[in-house]
């Protein structure tokens, strides 16, 4: 006869290790989750009337992204900008130094139909559905740029560019973007679109545009050169 108490102690033992196999696979989820930037060229469209055409530009391959350690650089850059009541609830993410679209911007901005509103590029983790959190317009202009390239501006009535932009992952990359420009119709753009590693993306709405493009950090780490964005 089975003693009773050694059955209840296997019993015990396999719970803990069932229990203790699961948070490992859990701790492994979260080192492995993907890391990604994206850059964004926010305009306005000065035309009357407004075009939903995407505007003729030139493109260019993207630079390399920074090293690890020089990310770790900039992401100690940022920390410092941060107020102390910002510091007691930390960001998710980090401004990124290096900016792939600033010919795009420059070519924005020399033509008279177009006024460049942000340009900003963020690295942070790809987050799955309803672990996203959006990145803020009015947090990204407190924090101090890290590179001088970066852009934000008023409208040409005078009215700032508020909203959030939410980049996560499901079965494919999304982006996610709520932006306004004041009141009054086409001066806000909702919109959600998958997208693609490495490709440029437009959104019009059509008083305000944008230009998106995310780019996937690679590291060292197998787990993260595992992933993919399909």
């Amino acid at each position: 006869m089975t003693d009773p108490l050694s059955a209840r102690a296997v019993r015990c033992l396999l719970a803990t290790v069932i229990l203790l196999c699961s948070v490992g696979a859990s701790a492994q989820q979260l080192e492995a989750l993907p890391r990604f930037q994206i850059e964004l060229v926010v305009f306005e469209n000065l035309a009357q009337p407004a075009t939903a055409e995407a505007p003729p530009l030139e493109w260019l391959e993207p630079p390399l992204l920074q090293t690890p350690g020089s990310q770790e650089s900039a992401a100690l850059a940022l920390q410092n900008t941060l107020t102390e009541a910002e510091t007691s609830n930390p960001i998710f993410f980090r401004l990124s130094p290096a900016l792939s679209m600033e010919n795009i911007a420059a070519s924005l901005q020399r033509r008279s139909e177009y006024r460049v509103l942000l340009h900003e590029a963020w690295i942070q983790d790809g987050f799955e559905g309803e672990a996203a959190r959006p990145v803020d317009v009015g947090l990204l202009e407190q924090l101090k740029p890290v590179t001088g390239s970066s852009r934000r501006a008023r409208s040409s009535s005078g009215e700032p560019l508020t909203g959030t932009m939410t980049f996560f992952r499901g079965r494919y990359l999304h982006l996610d973007l709520s932006l306004n420009l004041g009141d009054g119709p086409g001066r806000e753009l909702r919109e959600r679109r998958r997208v693609r590693i490495g490709e440029r993306h437009y959104f019009d709405a059509p008083q305000i545009s944008v230009i998106a493009t995310v780019t996937r950090i690679e590291t060292s780490e197998p787990a993260d050169a595992a992933a993919a964005d399909d």
